[in-house]
């Protein structure tokens, strides 16, 4: 039984891991992605919102 539960408990670590260093990742891209407009300020900006699904 111990195993079992070791495993369940890696499984939930690695996957909340996972999620975190995902959502870290996409918010980074995002940022970059406006800092960028911001830089080029010739882009318009909805095709960035439609992009992300907004």
């Amino acid at each position: 039984m111990h195993t079992i539960i070791k495993d369940v408990v890696f499984i939930t670590l690695a996957v909340a891991v996972f999620v975190l260093v995902f959502r870290c990742a996409r918010q980074a891209v995002v940022s970059l992605t406006q800092w960028h407009q911001r830089r080029g300020a010739g882009k318009p900006v909805d095709n960035v919102l439609s992009a992300r699904g907004e």
